[in-house]
């Protein structure tokens, strides 16, 4: 039918895992998507992102869409995030606040569960911010930041990782290489793996815990990679 020319359902999962991945997807090939699918809210507003908010809602989103799919939610790991110390600013005051959104939502945002790694200097920057400063705006003195964040995140939840016992280091091990495979799909020889995970672990004995935690998963990386390529174990 004439009406349904541009309707091709064949691209409607190419397009919906472009844009689980985070890639740009045309508007043109959305719209016949949606119309296709008999949703009509795309209507309501425009599909374009403009400004930082809706790519947040997205994220909020994603968590909702989880646990209709199923599954209990999602976590979501923000690595290097003490980078934002190091930004001018201006940069930082956006930062700040689009963390605040993240960690103070203005209303509970179900199935979406961020998990961030800062080191100290993020902690150290946030406190020593000048809250005071402010800006003209209009002829309008205003505050530079939004809100005095040192004192909002004061009783956030913080997990510092420690040293731990070689006890510890194993039982962990354990548990990484078990989430490893679940995520990818694999089945680890324990007894083997296990003892690469501590040798590996003696190699970097003097590094600091999240670089031993890298080089655990890594070793996961590498074992699971001889596994797909056929490849002899280290013992052999």
């Amino acid at each position: 039918m004439k009406k349904h020319a541009a309707f091709h359902p064949d691209e409607f999962p190419y397009l919906l895992a472009r844009a689980l991945k985070g890639e740009a997807v045309p508007v043109h090939s959305l719209r016949p998507a949606f119309r296709y699918r008999k949703v009509f809210f795309y209507k309501d507003a425009s599909m374009r992102c403009r400004g930082w908010e809706p790519y947040l809602g997205m994220l909020f989103g994603l968590g909702q869409l989880f646990q209709k799919m199923g599954f209990k939610g999602w976590v979501a790991l923000f690595d290097e995030a003490e980078s934002i110390a190091q930004i001018r600013v201006d940069s930082r005051k956006k930062s700040y606040q689009i963390l605040h959104r993240i960690f103070a939502p203005e209303t509970p945002v179900a199935g979406f569960y961020p998990v961030f790694a800062f080191t100290d200097d993020f902690f150290l920057q946030v406190q020593h911010e000048d809250y005071d400063r402010i800006k003209m705006v209009k002829g309008t003195e205003t505050p530079y930041f939004e809100k005095n964040y040192a004192d909002l995140w004061r009783d956030m939840d913080i997990y510092r990782l420690r040293e731990l016992s070689s006890k510890e280091w194993i039982d962990l091990s354990v548990k990484l290489m078990v989430v490893h495979a679940k995520a990818y799909g694999w089945e680890p020889s324990e007894r083997e793996t296990c003892e690469e995970m501590m040798l590996r672990l003696s190699e970097t004995r003097d590094q600091e815990a999240r670089m031993k935690l890298k080089a655990l998963v890594d070793q996961l990386d590498m074992v699971q990679q001889r596994q797909i390529l056929g490849e002899p174990d280290v013992q052999e």
